[in-house]
């Protein structure tokens, strides 16, 4: 019995011991899963970060294309306008040269009429010149802010890929630690169960009542006498041992004496 409540002791204490380490494993695996949610959320969010600004440096960089190529239209057809508009001040010298040189009023007057024609479309050359040089502007204004956001975008791009090699391997390392630390909890689960179905064991060994011998009394027959001895007295015959005796022969008178033993009975 003695020897049983040792060994119960002994497994308790192994149990809480175990219980214990159990405790501080899943105290550790809680961190550890955090730990790899945190860093699985963050990796996953680069990513998705990532993406998008790829997908936003390629939507600025069509916008930008569109805008330099508006621009460059632009300022060919600035340079086409320019170009007729001195043709038309050519144009214009020659109609007043000949407004001063003609002598009749009716040369006069379609001169004149020429003149205010061109007059007119130095003027409309003028105003679009104009516009088309505000267009350039305001199309440089849009390259240039949409490349300065590129440029940030992919700046950020940079900054947050250089994040994701250490990010995999916080991700790598805690995912291995979650994985070995599920295992001990397991492990521990199944000792403390195993503790529990030997200590169960022990104590219905030691709560079981010892069963009691039942001793076995051989029924002795009575002896029955028989007709013949009752009333007679038993003889026992016992066997008579002889023992022998050397004899000695003596000489008496020249006569051989021989002397015999009488055997002795036991």
């Amino acid at each position: 019995m003695g020897s049983l409540v040792r060994l119960a002791k002994k497994i308790e204490d192994h149990k809480k011991e175990i219980t214990r380490a159990k405790r501080k494993a899943e105290r550790e695996l809680k961190k550890s899963v955090s730990s790899y949610r945190r860093s699985s959320s963050s990796l996953a969010s680069i990513e998705r970060n990532v993406e998008a600004a790829k997908e936003q440096m390629g939507e600025i960089s069509k916008e930008v294309v569109r805008a330099v190529e508006q621009r460059e239209s632009v300022k060919r057809l600035i340079a086409a306008a320019e170009s007729k508009l001195e043709s038309e001040k050519y144009e214009k010298t020659n109609a007043e040269q000949e407004i001063k040189f003609s002598d009749g009023r009716e040369e006069k007057k379609t001169a004149q009429f020429k003149l205010d024609n061109i007059v007119d479309s130095i003027d409309n050359i003028k105003s679009e010149i104009k516009i088309r040089t505000k267009m350039i502007s305001k199309l440089t204004d849009i390259i240039d802010d949409r490349t300065s956001s590129k440029s940030k975008i992919s700046t950020k791009v940079r900054k947050n890929v250089s994040k994701k090699p250490d990010l995999r391997k916080i991700v790598k390392s805690s995912g291995k630690k979650v994985e070995a630390l599920r295992r001990s909890v397991k492990s521990k689960d199944k000792q403390v169960e195993s503790a529990k179905i030997r200590i169960k064991k022990i104590s219905e060994r030691m709560t079981k009542k010892p069963k009691s011998k039942k001793r076995t009394v051989k029924k002795i027959k009575p002896r029955t006498k028989s007709k013949a001895s009752s009333g007679k007295r038993r003889v026992v015959k016992t066997k008579s041992k002889k023992r022998t005796v050397k004899t000695k022969s003596k000489t008496l008178g020249g006569k051989r004496r021989t002397v015999k033993a009488k055997s002795k009975k036991r």
